[in-house]
């Protein structure tokens, strides 16, 4: 009597596929993963690294007044069409491209603005601002110092 042996044909065909389809999908998710990390890091380099904010005031009055206090920065006071003048010291650790944002009442200036501040050094700023046409008071606004990498700086 003859015996047939029966074998058992292995499906390397299908192992292979679900091999190459893993594959795949795990390069997939790699490119996904980079491209994500490198959009992340390139839109973070063009954000400020330091954003300071400081609040200033201003009075419209009769007579020219002054304040040296460094609590802000305090502009004085005088009646309509007077310039006033401040100057304010601004400081970086790190090498920094300096922008200059201001909100509030009145026309407030400055005599620099998006200027490079060298690590460890300081740079003077004059705040000047001509006194508004506004009923007699105090006004505030506020000041943002925006600190970028110059290295990513865009303007």
């Amino acid at each position: 009597m003859t015996r047939k042996t029966t074998h058992k044909k292995t499906n390397s065909t299908g192992r292979n596929k679900k091999l190459i389809t893993i594959i795949l999908v795990l390069v997939v998710l790699s490119i996904a993963f980079i491209a994500t990390a490198m959009y992340v890091q390139s839109v973070s380099r063009t954000k400020p690294f330091e954003v300071r904010e400081m609040p200033y005031d201003f009075k419209v009055k009769p007579a020219l007044g002054f304040n040296v206090d460094t609590d802000l920065i305090h502009m004085g006071g005088g009646p309509a069409g007077v310039t006033l003048t401040r100057n304010l010291t601004i400081r970086s650790e790190k090498d920094a491209i300096v922008k200059i944002l201001m909100s509030g009442p009145g026309n407030l200036t400055v005599d620099k603005n998006n200027f490079l501040v060298s690590a460890n050094t300081s740079t003077q700023v004059a705040f000047v601002m001509v006194v508004p046409q506004l009923p007699m008071g105090n006004y505030t606004g506020m000041v943002h110092l925006e600190f970028y990498n110059p290295k990513y700086w865009r303007g």
